[in-house]
């Protein structure tokens, strides 16, 4: 099952997971405008899953689909 977050919430699981994780909300951020992490919004939100975004940060594979839905 996803892990469906917010970039905050999804922060806070890194966190969980490491205590000294040093990815910031702003990082993530702006990750995500770059369209480096796959995400979906709802509304204003942009949401992603925090199983493919650990995927994402610690391969060195680029991301191919932008949307957790493959559009924008």
């Amino acid at each position: 099952m996803s892990r469906i977050r917010s970039l905050k919430n999804a922060i806070i699981e890194l966190k969980k997971d490491d205590p000294n994780c040093d990815l910031t909300l702003s990082a993530l951020r702006r990750k995500v405008l770059k369209k480096e992490i796959p995400y979906t919004k709802c509304g204003n939100k942009y949401l992603v899953d925090v199983d493919s975004l650990k995927d994402v940060l610690f391969s060195n594979k680029e991301v191919v689909s932008y949307g957790l839905n493959g559009s924008e």
